[in-house]
């Protein structure tokens, strides 16, 4: 570059024509001599002479900048390295990169400037943390009527820009789930707003519920047997009624006349006796 390192030096040539002359270089911080020209000796002439002593600057250490996951130190991007060759003496200057899903935690680390090192590596560590993300809300609906059979599920998406999520279906009572795999119930956590996931239900089948309407004592129908499905009923209610039936009359009421669809048939009798 030719830039002047120190300050010039003037060797007086009053009376000195064809004299020897003598130079001598100098130590200069943060730089080594490289080469003199044309010579540090010589002889004074008529004209003016130039001696240039010729200077690069020192290597040194380099700056290493690191990219990491706050907390779990992983690395997110590759490092960047700041070579110190022929830099002894300048200033360096870091700054952080742009990393997908992440967040940088502080934009100056303490050493994110400074001078580079005599000797040695530097190292300046960028921290960052995952972008806080929308939620994934599971609901749980009987089909058909929207009905939620149980609370909701509430994934935080906070910290998890970027994160896959998957969801799996509750075990509701008397309920079974109509597909355990809706579209979305995985993927990944939405960058903004919430993503619903919703798992749909119907009841289970149940047994049915006969009703006999006999003459007391016998097995003999005195009305044609009602059969109340018990599909799509388990663990709903069930209603039977008395039936009014000329020259006879009811001697009781079952104890099961009213009841609830369960797994298994039930029968419900009813008696009467003649007037």
């Amino acid at each position: 570059t030719n830039a002047v390192l120190d300050t010039q030096e003037t060797l007086d040539g009053t009376g000195k024509l064809g004299t020897a002359f003598t130079t001598v270089q100098k130590n200069i911080n943060d730089y080594d001599f490289v080469s003199v020209s044309p010579a540090a000796n010589g002889t004074f002439t008529s004209g003016t002479q130039t001696v240039n002593y010729y200077y690069k600057r020192k290597d040194v250490g380099d700056i290493v900048v690191k990219y990491v996951e706050q907390g779990s130190g992983t690395e997110l991007d590759t490092q960047t390295v700041m070579s110190g060759a022929g830099k002894s003496g300048l200033s360096y200057t870091t700054t952080p990169k742009t990393i997908t899903d992440y967040e940088v935690v502080s934009t100056t680390p303490a050493n994110h400037t400074g001078t580079y090192p005599s000797s040695g590596t530097t190292t300046v560590v960028y921290e960052y943390r995952r972008k806080t993300a929308g939620d994934i809300v599971v609901k749980y609906v009987e089909q058909g009527s929207g009905t939620e059979l149980d609370a909701q599920t509430v994934m935080s998406g906070a910290g998890k820009s970027g994160l896959s999520y998957t969801t799996t279906p509750k075990t509701i009572a008397d309920y079974e789930v109509v597909s355990t795999t809706p579209a979305n119930h995985t993927g990944t956590y939405p960058a903004t707003g919430t993503t619903t996931v919703v798992y749909e239900y119907r009841r289970k089948n149940a047994g049915d519920v006969t009703v006999h309407h006999y003459e007391q004592g016998t097995t003999t129908p005195l009305v044609p047997d009602i059969t109340m499905s018990g599909t799509g009923k388990l663990g709903t209610p069930y209603n039977t009624t008395e039936q009014t039936i000329p020259n006879f009359t009811l001697v009781s009421t079952p104890a099961n006349q009213n009841g609830t669809y369960t797994t298994g048939n039930q029968v419900v009798t009813y008696y009467y006796k003649r007037n």
